[in-house]
């Protein structure tokens, strides 16, 4: 963790461009306060920025007590996994939840031709195809709404 906070430090010191270039400056998401550093190098990465890396030495602690507990990793991963949903929505949200639903449509349809032929006494008999029409829907909802608030902080 130290690592990346020197990285940071290093690139504001040695190469302020990096953070303060039209590039990243005009697109940048930071979701959080925990982990800047891992979000700055994430949301570069996802956007296609150039990263240099810089060889650094770093020395123990030995004074001070560390913050991180159970809690940090949690927050962490969540944040990096939010980012990630936030420059990849069509890919992890919208995509999958069409997806889903179209597959639940699929079932639903061949309930109700079980039903129609006489296979079956109720229309619908599985209760997947109800939790993967209500799952798709969600998922490509919540991606449109997050599409929705990216181009109104765009403009």
């Amino acid at each position: 963790m130290r690592f990346l906070f020197s990285l940071i430090f290093l690139c504001f010191v040695f190469y302020p461009n990096f953070l303060w270039s039209k590039n990243y400056i005009a697109n940048y998401k930071i979701i959080g306060s925990y982990n800047v550093a891992q979000q700055i190098l994430l949301d570069a990465k996802l956007r296609n920025l150039n990263i240099n890396e810089i060889d650094i030495s770093i020395t123990s602690r030995s004074i001070g007590k560390s913050f991180i507990g159970i809690k940090y990793p949690i927050i962490v991963i969540s944040n990096l996994i939010a980012l990630l949903i936030y420059r990849r929505t069509v890919r992890y949200l919208i995509s999958p939840g069409l997806i889903i639903f179209l597959a639940g449509i699929v079932l639903l349809v061949i309930n109700v031709i079980n039903w129609i032929l006489g296979y079956k006494d109720t229309i619908i008999t599985d209760d997947i195809l109800i939790l993967m029409i209500i799952v798709g829907i969600q998922l490509s909802i919540t991606g449109f709404l997050i599409e929705v608030y990216k181009n109104q902080s765009e403009k």
